[in-house]
Protein backbone atom coordinates (compact mmCIF):
# COMPACT_ATOMS: atom_id res chain seq x y z
CA UNK A 1 0.00 0.00 0.00
CA UNK A 2 2.85 2.31 1.00
CA UNK A 3 4.49 1.49 -2.16
CA UNK A 4 1.22 2.48 -4.20
CA UNK A 5 1.32 5.91 -2.73
CA UNK A 6 4.54 6.86 -3.20
CA UNK A 7 4.43 5.47 -6.79
CA UNK A 8 3.08 7.33 -9.78
CA UNK A 9 3.34 4.48 -12.31
CA UNK A 10 0.93 2.95 -9.98
CA UNK A 11 -1.52 5.82 -10.65
CA UNK A 12 -0.67 5.59 -14.50
CA UNK A 13 -1.74 1.74 -14.05
CA UNK A 14 -4.97 1.85 -11.98
CA UNK A 15 -7.03 3.00 -14.79
CA UNK A 16 -5.74 -0.11 -16.79
CA UNK A 17 -5.85 -2.15 -13.96
CA UNK A 18 -9.54 -1.90 -13.71
CA UNK A 19 -10.16 -1.82 -17.00
CA UNK A 20 -8.99 -5.51 -17.36
CA UNK A 21 -10.56 -6.59 -14.19
CA UNK A 22 -13.83 -5.82 -16.01
CA UNK A 23 -13.31 -9.14 -18.57
CA UNK A 24 -11.33 -10.68 -17.24
CA UNK A 25 -8.63 -12.36 -19.94
CA UNK A 26 -6.39 -15.90 -19.92
CA UNK A 27 -2.26 -14.57 -20.56
CA UNK A 28 0.61 -17.39 -21.28
CA UNK A 29 3.41 -16.00 -19.58
CA UNK A 30 6.75 -17.56 -20.37
CA UNK A 31 9.36 -18.51 -17.66
CA UNK A 32 6.86 -20.18 -15.55
CA UNK A 33 9.41 -21.36 -13.27
CA UNK A 34 10.97 -17.94 -12.79
CA UNK A 35 10.19 -16.52 -9.39
CA UNK A 36 9.09 -13.10 -10.17
CA UNK A 37 6.60 -14.40 -12.81
CA UNK A 38 4.81 -16.66 -10.25
CA UNK A 39 4.99 -13.68 -7.60
CA UNK A 40 3.54 -11.88 -10.90
CA UNK A 41 0.90 -14.48 -11.53
CA UNK A 42 0.10 -14.21 -8.02
CA UNK A 43 -0.17 -10.32 -7.59
CA UNK A 44 -2.66 -11.14 -10.82
CA UNK A 45 -5.01 -13.44 -9.71
CA UNK A 46 -5.38 -11.97 -6.49
CA UNK A 47 -6.11 -8.19 -7.92
CA UNK A 48 -8.10 -9.98 -10.63
CA UNK A 49 -6.65 -8.43 -13.75
CA UNK A 50 -6.22 -11.77 -15.90
CA UNK A 51 -5.91 -15.41 -15.25
CA UNK A 52 -2.24 -16.56 -15.85
CA UNK A 53 -1.40 -20.06 -17.91
CA UNK A 54 2.34 -20.39 -16.71
CA UNK A 55 4.48 -22.11 -19.55
CA UNK A 56 7.56 -24.40 -19.06
CA UNK A 57 8.08 -28.05 -17.39
CA UNK A 58 5.17 -28.75 -15.13
CA UNK A 59 7.07 -30.58 -12.06
CA UNK A 60 9.76 -27.63 -12.20
CA UNK A 61 7.21 -24.92 -11.96
CA UNK A 62 5.72 -26.88 -9.14
CA UNK A 63 8.72 -27.36 -7.13
CA UNK A 64 9.37 -23.82 -7.94
CA UNK A 65 5.66 -22.41 -6.60
CA UNK A 66 7.28 -24.64 -3.64
CA UNK A 67 9.72 -23.16 -2.64
CA UNK A 68 8.38 -19.23 -3.20
CA UNK A 69 5.84 -20.62 -0.28
CA UNK A 70 2.82 -20.29 -3.03
CA UNK A 71 0.95 -23.04 -3.10
CA UNK A 72 -1.98 -21.69 -1.81
CA UNK A 73 -2.12 -19.04 -4.19
CA UNK A 74 -1.34 -20.77 -7.33
CA UNK A 75 -2.51 -24.23 -6.29
CA UNK A 76 -4.92 -24.85 -9.45
CA UNK A 77 -2.90 -22.60 -11.73
CA UNK A 78 -2.94 -23.83 -15.50
CA UNK A 79 0.46 -25.04 -16.67
CA UNK A 80 1.14 -25.76 -20.25
CA UNK A 81 4.49 -27.89 -20.68
CA UNK A 82 5.04 -27.40 -24.51
CA UNK A 83 6.76 -30.68 -24.89
CA UNK A 84 3.89 -32.75 -23.65
CA UNK A 85 0.85 -30.98 -24.72
CA UNK A 86 -2.46 -32.14 -26.61
CA UNK A 87 -1.93 -29.59 -29.22
CA UNK A 88 1.55 -29.64 -30.02
CA UNK A 89 0.90 -31.41 -32.96
CA UNK A 90 -1.47 -29.50 -34.49
CA UNK A 91 0.57 -25.92 -34.06
CA UNK A 92 2.97 -27.78 -35.98
CA UNK A 93 1.68 -28.21 -38.93
CA UNK A 94 -0.02 -24.99 -38.44
CA UNK A 95 3.00 -23.27 -38.32
CA UNK A 96 4.52 -25.67 -41.47
CA UNK A 97 1.02 -24.85 -43.48
CA UNK A 98 1.80 -20.99 -42.75
CA UNK A 99 5.49 -21.10 -42.98
CA UNK A 100 6.41 -23.40 -45.89
CA UNK A 101 6.74 -21.25 -48.45
CA UNK A 102 9.04 -18.85 -46.82
CA UNK A 103 11.88 -21.43 -45.66
CA UNK A 104 10.59 -23.47 -43.02
CA UNK A 105 10.62 -27.27 -42.73
CA UNK A 106 8.52 -29.42 -41.26
CA UNK A 107 11.28 -30.43 -39.43
CA UNK A 108 12.51 -26.45 -38.25
CA UNK A 109 8.41 -26.49 -37.83
CA UNK A 110 8.14 -29.01 -35.22
CA UNK A 111 11.56 -27.75 -33.63
CA UNK A 112 10.09 -24.27 -32.84
CA UNK A 113 6.89 -24.86 -31.97
CA UNK A 114 8.53 -26.71 -28.96
CA UNK A 115 10.10 -23.65 -27.98
CA UNK A 116 7.63 -21.28 -25.34
CA UNK A 117 7.93 -18.40 -27.30
CA UNK A 118 6.17 -20.27 -30.42
CA UNK A 119 4.07 -22.01 -28.93
CA UNK A 120 2.60 -19.38 -26.58
CA UNK A 121 2.03 -17.27 -30.13
CA UNK A 122 0.30 -20.15 -31.55
CA UNK A 123 -1.65 -20.53 -27.75
CA UNK A 124 -2.59 -17.01 -28.97
CA UNK A 125 -3.55 -17.19 -32.03
CA UNK A 126 -5.33 -20.21 -32.21
CA UNK A 127 -7.49 -18.78 -28.94
CA UNK A 128 -6.10 -20.81 -26.40
CA UNK A 129 -5.17 -17.80 -24.55
CA UNK A 130 -6.63 -14.32 -25.07
CA UNK A 131 -2.75 -12.73 -24.94
CA UNK A 132 0.77 -13.44 -23.62
CA UNK A 133 3.66 -11.98 -22.47
CA UNK A 134 7.49 -12.94 -22.40
CA UNK A 135 11.08 -12.13 -22.68
CA UNK A 136 12.14 -12.13 -18.87
CA UNK A 137 14.98 -14.18 -19.49
CA UNK A 138 15.57 -13.24 -23.46
CA UNK A 139 17.24 -10.32 -25.52
CA UNK A 140 14.43 -8.67 -26.98
CA UNK A 141 15.05 -9.66 -30.78
CA UNK A 142 15.28 -13.15 -29.78
CA UNK A 143 11.74 -13.07 -27.58
CA UNK A 144 9.52 -10.76 -30.28
CA UNK A 145 10.75 -12.88 -33.26
CA UNK A 146 8.05 -15.63 -32.67
CA UNK A 147 5.81 -13.20 -32.00
CA UNK A 148 6.27 -11.33 -35.29
CA UNK A 149 6.71 -14.79 -37.02
CA UNK A 150 3.16 -16.35 -35.44
CA UNK A 151 0.73 -13.80 -34.35
CA UNK A 152 1.88 -11.04 -37.43
CA UNK A 153 1.44 -7.48 -37.35
CA UNK A 154 -2.22 -5.95 -37.99
CA UNK A 155 -2.99 -5.17 -41.55
CA UNK A 156 -1.22 -1.43 -42.83
CA UNK A 157 0.41 -1.75 -39.72
CA UNK A 158 4.23 -2.11 -38.46
CA UNK A 159 5.61 -3.12 -35.24
CA UNK A 160 7.10 -0.82 -32.61
CA UNK A 161 7.74 -0.67 -29.09
CA UNK A 162 6.52 2.42 -26.85
CA UNK A 163 7.86 3.43 -23.19
CA UNK A 164 5.16 5.05 -20.74
CA UNK A 165 7.97 7.26 -19.10
CA UNK A 166 6.18 8.63 -15.75
CA UNK A 167 7.50 11.65 -13.57
CA UNK A 168 6.02 13.21 -10.43
CA UNK A 169 3.72 15.30 -12.22
CA UNK A 170 2.84 13.76 -15.68
CA UNK A 171 3.86 11.31 -18.07
CA UNK A 172 4.69 11.07 -21.50
CA UNK A 173 5.40 8.13 -24.44
CA UNK A 174 8.25 7.24 -25.99
CA UNK A 175 8.28 6.17 -29.31
CA UNK A 176 10.02 3.50 -30.93
CA UNK A 177 12.57 2.41 -27.99
CA UNK A 178 12.85 -1.14 -29.57
CA UNK A 179 12.14 -1.82 -32.70
CA UNK A 180 13.39 0.07 -35.73
CA UNK A 181 17.31 1.39 -35.63
CA UNK A 182 16.60 3.81 -38.21
CA UNK A 183 13.27 4.47 -39.42
CA UNK A 184 11.61 5.64 -42.73
CA UNK A 185 9.60 8.51 -42.83
CA UNK A 186 6.89 5.73 -43.71
CA UNK A 187 7.35 3.73 -40.43
CA UNK A 188 7.56 6.85 -38.11
CA UNK A 189 4.28 8.27 -39.30
CA UNK A 190 2.79 4.66 -38.73
CA UNK A 191 4.35 4.59 -35.47
CA UNK A 192 3.34 8.17 -34.11
CA UNK A 193 -0.74 7.67 -35.11
CA UNK A 194 -0.25 4.09 -32.99
CA UNK A 195 1.50 6.03 -29.95
CA UNK A 196 -1.36 8.36 -30.19
CA UNK A 197 -3.72 5.70 -30.17
CA UNK A 198 -2.05 4.56 -27.29
CA UNK A 199 -2.12 7.35 -25.60
CA UNK A 200 -6.20 7.50 -25.88
CA UNK A 201 -6.50 4.86 -24.19
CA UNK A 202 -4.62 5.97 -21.24
CA UNK A 203 -7.24 9.10 -21.46
CA UNK A 204 -4.79 11.08 -22.60
CA UNK A 205 -5.44 13.43 -25.94
CA UNK A 206 -2.35 12.92 -27.80
CA UNK A 207 0.09 16.01 -28.75
CA UNK A 208 2.88 14.85 -30.89
CA UNK A 209 6.15 16.41 -31.92
CA UNK A 210 8.66 14.61 -33.94
CA UNK A 211 12.10 15.22 -32.68
CA UNK A 212 15.71 16.17 -34.15
CA UNK A 213 18.30 18.52 -33.53
CA UNK A 214 16.44 21.04 -35.70
CA UNK A 215 13.87 23.69 -35.53
CA UNK A 216 11.48 23.64 -38.50
CA UNK A 217 14.40 23.68 -40.55
CA UNK A 218 17.09 25.89 -38.83
CA UNK A 219 19.55 23.02 -39.41
CA UNK A 220 19.79 21.59 -42.84
CA UNK A 221 22.76 19.41 -42.12
CA UNK A 222 22.01 15.48 -42.68
CA UNK A 223 19.09 13.54 -43.49
CA UNK A 224 17.20 13.26 -40.23
CA UNK A 225 15.57 16.25 -39.94
CA UNK A 226 14.20 15.94 -43.48
CA UNK A 227 13.55 12.49 -42.79
CA UNK A 228 11.24 13.56 -39.71
CA UNK A 229 9.51 16.37 -41.80
CA UNK A 230 8.21 13.88 -43.81
CA UNK A 231 7.03 11.51 -41.55
CA UNK A 232 5.38 14.73 -39.64
CA UNK A 233 3.85 15.56 -43.30
CA UNK A 234 2.82 11.79 -43.83
CA UNK A 235 0.95 11.38 -40.62
CA UNK A 236 -1.16 14.54 -40.50
CA UNK A 237 -2.57 13.84 -44.03
CA UNK A 238 -3.49 10.52 -42.58
CA UNK A 239 -4.59 12.03 -39.02
CA UNK A 240 -5.24 15.83 -39.63
CA UNK A 241 -7.56 16.39 -36.53
CA UNK A 242 -4.40 14.88 -34.41
CA UNK A 243 -2.41 17.60 -32.87
CA UNK A 244 1.47 17.18 -33.76
CA UNK A 245 4.36 18.93 -35.70
CA UNK A 246 8.09 18.86 -36.01
CA UNK A 247 10.87 18.65 -36.67
CA UNK A 248 11.68 20.45 -33.54
CA UNK A 249 14.21 20.19 -30.93
CA UNK A 250 13.03 18.85 -27.09
CA UNK A 251 13.02 22.43 -25.56
CA UNK A 252 10.16 23.31 -28.43
CA UNK A 253 8.31 20.17 -28.06
CA UNK A 254 8.17 20.28 -23.82
CA UNK A 255 8.47 24.11 -23.55
CA UNK A 256 5.23 25.53 -24.79
CA UNK A 257 6.30 29.45 -23.46
CA UNK A 258 9.26 28.91 -25.04
CA UNK A 259 7.63 27.39 -28.66
CA UNK A 260 5.04 29.77 -28.83
CA UNK A 261 7.14 32.50 -28.41
CA UNK A 262 9.59 31.39 -30.89
CA UNK A 263 7.56 29.48 -33.33
CA UNK A 264 3.56 30.85 -33.11
CA UNK A 265 2.77 28.87 -36.36
CA UNK A 266 3.58 25.62 -34.14
CA UNK A 267 0.52 23.53 -34.16
CA UNK A 268 1.28 22.15 -30.75
CA UNK A 269 -0.80 23.83 -28.23
CA UNK A 270 0.88 22.77 -24.81
CA UNK A 271 3.43 20.71 -23.79
CA UNK A 272 4.24 17.58 -26.32
CA UNK A 273 3.08 14.44 -24.72
CA UNK A 274 3.72 11.84 -27.21
CA UNK A 275 7.78 11.71 -28.60
CA UNK A 276 8.96 10.35 -32.06
CA UNK A 277 12.17 9.96 -31.89
CA UNK A 278 14.61 9.81 -35.51
CA UNK A 279 16.50 6.83 -34.44
CA UNK A 280 16.15 3.70 -31.79
CA UNK A 281 20.25 5.01 -30.73
CA UNK A 282 18.20 8.23 -29.69
CA UNK A 283 14.66 6.47 -28.24
CA UNK A 284 16.55 4.05 -26.31
CA UNK A 285 19.24 5.86 -24.69
CA UNK A 286 16.76 8.94 -24.15
CA UNK A 287 14.34 6.89 -22.04
CA UNK A 288 17.32 5.07 -19.74
CA UNK A 289 18.76 8.45 -19.03
CA UNK A 290 15.62 9.89 -17.55
CA UNK A 291 14.95 6.03 -15.75
CA UNK A 292 18.71 5.51 -14.63
CA UNK A 293 19.72 9.35 -14.25
CA UNK A 294 16.50 11.76 -13.59
CA UNK A 295 14.97 9.08 -11.47
CA UNK A 296 11.69 8.30 -13.70
CA UNK A 297 10.00 5.24 -13.65
CA UNK A 298 8.84 3.41 -16.89
CA UNK A 299 6.34 1.21 -18.06
CA UNK A 300 6.45 -1.22 -20.98
CA UNK A 301 7.93 -1.22 -23.61
CA UNK A 302 4.35 -1.76 -24.86
CA UNK A 303 4.56 -3.63 -28.58
CA UNK A 304 2.26 -1.66 -31.13
CA UNK A 305 0.77 -2.81 -34.14
CA UNK A 306 0.80 -6.45 -34.01
CA UNK A 307 -2.49 -8.66 -35.03
CA UNK A 308 -3.23 -10.17 -31.11
CA UNK A 309 -2.24 -8.97 -27.09
CA UNK A 310 1.44 -10.13 -27.31
CA UNK A 311 4.08 -7.93 -25.37
CA UNK A 312 7.71 -8.87 -24.58
CA UNK A 313 9.59 -7.59 -20.67
CA UNK A 314 12.02 -5.84 -20.56
CA UNK A 315 14.94 -8.60 -19.89
CA UNK A 316 15.07 -9.22 -16.55
CA UNK A 317 12.37 -7.21 -15.45
CA UNK A 318 10.84 -6.62 -11.96
CA UNK A 319 7.87 -8.22 -10.42
CA UNK A 320 5.86 -4.62 -10.86
CA UNK A 321 6.69 -4.52 -14.32
CA UNK A 322 5.84 -8.08 -15.22
CA UNK A 323 2.55 -7.52 -13.26
CA UNK A 324 2.42 -3.64 -15.45
CA UNK A 325 2.92 -5.02 -19.13
CA UNK A 326 0.35 -8.37 -17.90
CA UNK A 327 -2.18 -5.45 -17.36
CA UNK A 328 -1.87 -3.88 -20.62
CA UNK A 329 -1.74 -6.81 -22.23
CA UNK A 330 -4.90 -8.25 -20.81
CA UNK A 331 -6.72 -4.74 -21.90
CA UNK A 332 -5.47 -4.64 -25.09
CA UNK A 333 -6.66 -8.28 -25.46
CA UNK A 334 -10.66 -6.79 -24.82
CA UNK A 335 -9.93 -4.73 -28.23
CA UNK A 336 -12.01 -1.95 -27.66
CA UNK A 337 -12.21 1.67 -29.20
CA UNK A 338 -8.08 1.80 -29.52
CA UNK A 339 -6.81 -1.10 -30.71
CA UNK A 340 -3.15 0.02 -30.22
Amino acid sequence: RLHRMQSRSDQVMSAVIERAKKQVKKLALNDGEHPRVLQAARILREEGVCEPVLLGNVEAIKKAIAEAKLEDELTDVTIVDPHAHADLERYTQEYFVAKQRKGVSQERAAASMKRRNYFGSMMVKTGAADGFVTGLTQSYPEAVRPLLEVVGTREGRRAGGVYIVVQRNEFKFFADCTMNPVPTPEYLADIALATADLARSFDVTPRVAFLSYSNFGSASGGPGPARMREAMELARKRSPELEMDGEMQVDAALVAEERESRYPFCKLKGDANVLIFPSLDAANTAYKLLWRFGGAEVIGPILLGMNQAVNVLQMNASVQDIVNLASITAVRAQGGEFVF
